[in-house]
């Protein structure tokens, strides 16, 4: 199994960083990155890797992230 360094930055240039396995869902990266930031619902914040929106369903390797560096996630939120 393969592990994944994911970078976050958020619109105020804060980054956090996380490590996820191949296959785990994208969905528990979001839900781990709202609970820190204590924000409510996931559907108030998007997730971009390269300008692609992140779904919830996906895993790391379809996204074509790379295990070698550190994967540069942007989050947004909604108003």
């Amino acid at each position: 199994m393969s592990i994944y360094a994911i970078k976050v930055i958020n619109i105020k240039g804060i980054t956090t960083s996380f490590e996820l396995a191949s296959d785990i869902k994208m969905s528990i990266f979001m839900k781990a990155y709202c609970r820190l930031f204590k924000l409510e619902k996931s559907n108030d914040v998007i997730f971009t890797l390269d300008g692609s929106k992140i779904n919830e369903s996906d895993t790391p390797k379809p996204l074509g992230m790379d295990k070698n560096v550190e994967n540069l996630i942007d989050v947004f939120y909604r108003k």
